[in-house]
């Protein structure tokens, strides 16, 4: 019984080998081509969105000058006060400065637009609410 399912094995093997072998040219090249375009939206979705994340942020980066308000990549805000080499000096509170290597400088904040001191009273009237001392509470008990 063993020699006819060995034979039985061969003929099968012969069988697959000749059907997997008589590929036409056209399946390779669309196997190729679908290859490409996975390739290609790989690219475009993963590979080149992050390098202009990466390109923008080393712009922003060397945009960054004495004076200016920045945050660092810890989240902490302060105004650049000196840059010497690869580090710089960042004062995040009155009398307090720390010293950073650039590349913790995250971000540079943008300062608000300037405006005129009587703009400034109505907003902080209009934010704060009315003046506590002039304010009448009416409650009513009944």
């Amino acid at each position: 019984m063993t020699p006819i399912f060995s034979s039985a094995g061969l003929a099968l093997q012969g069988l697959v080998l000749a059907v997997t072998t008589k590929k036409t040219s056209s399946s390779n090249y669309s196997t190729l081509i679908f290859l490409v375009f996975i390739v290609a939206i790989g690219y475009f979705l993963l590979i080149r969105p992050q390098r202009n994340r990466a390109r923008k942020a080393q712009q922003q980066q060397q945009e960054i000058g004495i004076g200016d308000d920045v945050m660092l990549s810890s989240g902490i805000i302060g105004r650049v006060v000196d840059m010497e080499g690869d580090r710089a000096t960042v004062e995040i509170a009155d009398g307090v400065e720390i010293e950073v290597v650039k590349r913790a400088l995250a971000q540079r904040l943008t300062p608000s637009e300037p405006q005129s001191a009587e703009d400034g009273a109505d907003e902080e009237e209009q934010e704060c609410g009315p003046d506590p001392a002039t304010f009448e509470r009416k409650v009513d008990y009944s």
